[in-house]
């Protein structure tokens, strides 16, 4: 792969913090189960779901240290409040994007 093209890793705002270890870690191997759930409800087209699933992540990204993010999982609510499939779409492209990038930035990933 290109350097160039390569993705940003994105750490934990918490890395240098034992005591979080635990909660980054556990979020950060819960992450492709959550994206799965979250393009499940896009896929049904259950935007009550796809919101709720949304502002789990919203929370628990904000509690583990990743703003970009908690900020993306807002953004995908508010789409799926507008009941709007082509932004959401967008949206969870862009979130997955982001889960991408925490992955690479996180310790126990590589």
């Amino acid at each position: 792969m290109d350097p160039k093209t390569q993705p940003t890793p994105i750490p934990s705002l918490f890395t240098e913090d034992p005591n979080l270890q635990p909660l980054i870690d556990g979020f950060v191997i819960g992450l492709g189960e959550h994206v799965d759930s979250l393009q499940e409800a896009e896929l049904a087209e259950n935007f009550t779901r796809l919101c709720e699933l949304a502002k789990v992540l919203n929370m628990r990204a904000a509690e583990a240290g990743y703003p970009p993010l908690a900020e993306s999982a807002a953004l995908v609510i508010e789409a799926g409040a507008q009941r709007d499939g082509r932004l959401v779409h967008k949206r969870l492209e862009e979130l997955t994007e982001i889960c991408l990038r925490i992955r690479l930035g996180h310790r126990s990933s590589a």
